[in-house]
């Protein structure tokens, strides 16, 4: 009799037991895939870099700006706003950063505006062994960006009050091998939001000169991950008129073959337009008085353009605009 009540209380065990780890399992399977979002998405990053002789930092956010159509492709226009210089404070920024869009493969691609092409950012349908995308997009430096990157752990973490899959990865053939913290689940890959690491960081392991870090997280207005973190941004002008403290309106931006131009002075001013090189390509005189001033775009090259309005010998504003065909 004895015999039977144990052989009863271990099956009853097993069955508990079997029990448990089959609600285990399809919690973590069952768990549903959260997308990107498609606006009122804020990331708050910081970054830094040495080349060897001297350190930049940036102290920024990056946001969902409205959508825009390229090649025919439909995409989230991605902003940057921050500060930026060897201690993050010598100047402040609000531009175009980039355009991004997802399939309906778990996979987001990203419309860079230097090179004028479309990458494979992130592939949300990994498992454990696989590796990531390669080349990144976004590698500060390509040699590392080519080394092995493979997902090595795949859990949950909390954002806001729902869980999301986040997906660890590793490197150990970073900087010729590596066996360490520093190299092994050192960044994770997160549902909906992009990687620990930011929406546009490097994947590579952080070292000594480059640093890449995911402050927070905000979507419509709420601080989501991490949870409980209080997510400060950084204080930058919406636009270039708040920026620069004059009353101008520059639009289109991304441009395509044109550029309009508004501003409230009375005096008539001159605006020059120079490349990423800093090669004067546009000079042309503006009327003030709000009226409507455009500027033909044709002949120039897709890419970032740097864009100052000069009234006398004084600039009045500057900033940049994009110019996208």
């Amino acid at each position: 009799i004895i015999r039977c009540m144990i052989q009863k209380l271990l099956s009853k065990r097993t069955w508990l037991i079997l029990i448990l780890e089959m609600t285990f399992v399809c919690n973590s399977f069952s768990q549903a895939y959260v997308p990107f979002p498609s606006a009122n998405a804020v990331w708050r990053q910081s970054a830094n870099r040495y080349d060897g002789t001297s350190n930049t930092c940036w102290d920024y956010q990056l946001y969902i700006n409205g959508d825009t159509i390229i090649n025919g492709t439909s995409y989230h226009s991605i902003y940057m706003s921050g500060t930026w210089g060897p201690f993050c404070n010598n100047a402040t920024y609000n531009n175009p950063s980039a355009a991004i869009r997802e399939d309906l493969n778990k996979h987001i691609y990203v419309y860079s505006y230097f090179d004028s092409a479309e990458h494979l950012l992130y592939d949300f349908n990994l498992s454990v062994g696989d590796t990531l995308p390669n080349p990144q997009p976004y590698a500060w430096n390509p040699y590392l960006s080519n080394e092995n990157k493979i997902i090595t752990l795949i859990d949950s973490v909390q954002v806001g009050g729902t869980f999301r899959k986040e997906y660890w990865c590793s490197d150990t053939t970073w900087m010729g091998g590596c066996n360490s913290s520093q190299c092994i689940n050192y960044v994770a890959l997160i549902e909906g939001i992009g990687s620990t690491y930011g929406l546009f960081g490097d994947l590579s392991p952080n070292w000594g000169e480059k640093d890449d870090l995911l402050l927070c997280f905000k979507l419509n207005g709420q601080n989501l991950y991490p949870v409980g973190a209080t997510c400060n941004l950084v204080s930058v002008g919406i636009d270039e008129a708040a920026k620069n403290d004059f009353p101008i309106k520059i639009y289109p931006n991304p441009a395509n073959d044109f550029l309009n131009i508004q501003f409230a002075d009375e005096q008539t001013s001159l605006i020059k337009i120079c490349n990423s090189l800093g090669k004067e390509v546009i000079t042309k005189d503006l009327f003030g008085n709000n009226k409507l001033n455009q500027i033909q775009l044709k002949n120039l090259a897709d890419g970032i353009y740097f864009w100052k309005l000069i009234s006398g010998k004084e600039i009045k504003a500057s900033g940049k605009v994009v110019i996208m065909k």
